[in-house]
């Protein structure tokens, strides 16, 4: 017997990444396929040091991962189903640390990485729901 992947009848994934649409859209294939070998398997440090060099700001690193992670979640073939929401100000805070990269005399090993919290952690402004359909509202 083999088993079809289904788009969940609860939490749509195109419906997670519809805000971010045109940014990702505007991001394009070919700055994704230009970013994957500097970012693929490399450790915080590694990234840290690559914006640092200016190949690549904390916004892009940010649309990097939405778009990567858009690629899969959307496609019925690869899919996890494994986000429910993103941060609606995700590439706000990236741009914000852009902009206080350098003036930030010790920064945390973190600042300006994109992270991704599972849902069964408290974080303001998001949903808490375990994976439990009920506890979206």
């Amino acid at each position: 017997m083999r088993y079809k992947v289904v788009q969940s009848h609860f939490n749509r994934t195109d419906s997670v990444f519809s805000a971010l649409a045109a940014k990702l859209d505007s991001f394009g294939q070919q700055r994704y396929e230009a970013l994957k070998p500097l970012v693929v398997g490399k450790d915080i440090t590694s990234l840290q040091q690559h914006v640092q060099n200016g190949l690549f700001s904390y916004t892009e690193l940010t649309l990097y991962f939405l778009y990567r992670m858009r690629l899969y979640e959307t496609d019925p073939e690869k899919t996890l189903h494994a986000l429910i929401s993103l941060a609606p100000d995700a590439l706000e805070q990236a741009a914000w640390c852009d902009q206080h990269r350098s003036k930030e005399k010790r920064k945390h090993l973190l600042f300006g990485m994109p992270l991704l919290i599972k849902d069964n952690i408290g974080v303001e402004g998001t949903a808490t729901t375990a994976g439990a359909a009920i506890l979206k509202e």
